[in-house]
């Protein structure tokens, strides 16, 4: 079987360890670990029954993880322009619309910062891999727990702080984004309307 993570986890862990190892598993991706989930997951040599447990389990947890938003100069003026005056500012309503729209579809993987991974969380991962019991011609990944002790570092470390993502107007402030985004749908719509009602008049 192939490895999901190289050199550390095979597709037989992810297949064969129980939920609350996956669930640990599970709280300990970052934005690096997901990636590397990511590209396993788009590859179409692995494993299907791995990647549908992984997408199954662990969806929700990568999408969050990598989950990021280019915040280009049209949506930061959006960002500190008020409400009432959205109306008068030069910017690409199309393009801001429709990301603001996509934000509001994809708001739930939004978060102000990557939480610190926790030691415990990684102990109770290792110690659910010693234990799985796998079928009749399966094997461990070689040295599964020592080489993933060595390798702590890609899963917590020690005095692990918060890291900022960035998006911290938009996970916290969604009430106030979204007002944003149906007030520049209404400058469109008037827009639209006023420019028929002004060819209209022609006739």
């Amino acid at each position: 079987m192939a490895d999901v993570i190289k050199g550390l986890l095979g597709e037989q862990e992810f297949l064969y360890m129980d939920d609350e190892t996956l669930a640990a598993f599970g709280s300990l991706i970052d934005d690096n670990i997901g990636m590397i989930l990511t590209r396993y997951l788009s590859d179409p040599t692995s494993d299907p029954a791995t990647v549908a447990r992984i997408k199954d389990k662990l969806g929700a947890a990568i999408q969050t993880a990598v989950f990021s938003v280019d915040v280009d100069s049209d949506l930061d003026v959006v960002c500190k322009t008020s409400i009432e005056l959205l109306g008068d500012i030069n910017i690409d309503r199309t393009k801001v619309i429709s990301k603001l729209s996509w934000l509001k579809d994809n708001k739930q993987y939004l978060r102000a910062t990557i939480p610190p991974r926790q030691k415990a969380a990684f102990d109770t991962f290792v110690k659910g891999l010693s234990n799985i019991s796998y079928p009749e011609g399966v094997w461990p990944s070689p040295r599964l727990t020592t080489v993933l002790k060595n390798n702590s570092m890609l899963f917590y470390k020690r005095n692990e702080k918060p890291r900022f993502t960035g998006l911290s107007y938009f996970a916290t402030k969604s009430n106030e984004w979204e007002m944003k985004l149906l007030a520049l749908l209404f400058v469109q719509y008037k827009q639209r309307t006023d420019g028929i009602e002004y060819i209209l008049k022609d006739y």
